[in-house]
């Protein structure tokens, strides 16, 4: 993988580290059982090494059905491009239930 300039596109071990973290979040839905369509919603980011940059693939994704609700590619990683594609999905698909 080295000679054609390979990389791989899962996560490498130990790249998440639980006790070198500063912020551990809770996963706020734990506790929820999903039983239907747009009951949730999740904000997926993903960067995309270029040759010269990054571009980022910001996706909003339905837990029930993993549909795909609303996506974006920008060069920049901003609120501004999360908020529009999120109001795009909300135009498009009502406004999920559970918003926390």
């Amino acid at each position: 993988m080295k000679v054609p300039c390979i990389k791989a596109t899962c996560p490498r071990r130990h790249l998440i580290l639980k006790g070198k973290v500063k912020y551990v979040y809770t996963y706020l839905l734990l506790n929820l059982d999903i039983k239907r369509v747009n009951q949730g919603w999740e904000f997926d980011i993903i960067c995309i090494p270029m040759a010269k940059g990054h571009m980022y693939l910001i996706a909003i994704i339905d837990f029930y059905s993993r549909y795909i609700v609303g996506w974006n590619i920008s060069n920049t990683l901003g609120a501004e491009n999360m908020l529009d594609v999120f109001k795009q999905a909300v135009a498009e698909h009502g406004k999920p239930e559970n918003t926390q």
